[in-house]
């Protein structure tokens, strides 16, 4: 089943507050942009946009604000951190921290191979964070190398955690 997208493209404003300035991912869950959020001081973030089928579906954007309620919680430096999932004009997205974006699947595909001790210690990483979200009862539900990237800081962070409804 092919999913649709609302039509917004880079230098569309969503609410008024996230001005989208690059595409940075896209997938079947969602198209992700770079923003600004004019609120604070046009702060960098990202931005999902997700499917106008996830929106229509009748119960499913309540269902992930539920869980992101739980998610705001985590405050664990191997989660990325959400800052809000809404619904506006109809595009529902969800706003969350920017990340490099070099993911998982990049660094493990690259010409070279990654020493032992690096893989050991992206493993205890991932393995850390989604811990912490198990401990508050939060699952993944689609954890794979592309849901693993690297802050700004060279921190390997968990991505989707806890925004997945079936």
């Amino acid at each position: 089943m092919s999913l649709t997208f609302p039509s917004i493209e880079v230098g569309h404003t969503i609410g008024g507050r996230y001005k989208l300035v690059r595409e940075i991912g896209r997938g079947p869950r969602g198209l992700v942009f770079e923003a600004r959020d004019l609120d604070f001081e046009e702060w960098p973030v990202a931005l999902k946009v997700l499917p106008a089928e996830f929106v229509a579906k009748r119960g499913l954007l309540e269902r992930l604000k539920d869980s992101a309620q739980e998610v705001f919680q985590l405050m664990h430096e191997n989660i990325v951190r959400l800052h809000e999932v809404e619904c506006i004009d109809g595009i529902g997205f969800i706003v969350m921290q920017l990340l490099k974006p070099v993911t998982g699947k990049t660094k493990a595909t690259s010409d070279h191979k990654l020493p032992f001790s690096q893989v050991c210690h992206i493993a205890q990483s991932a393995v850390s964070g989604l811990a912490a979200a198990h401990n508050l009862g939060v699952f993944h539900g689609a954890l794979k190398p592309s849901n693993l990237m690297w802050s700004n800081e060279h921190v390997l962070k968990l991505v989707d955690v806890g925004t997945l409804c079936k």
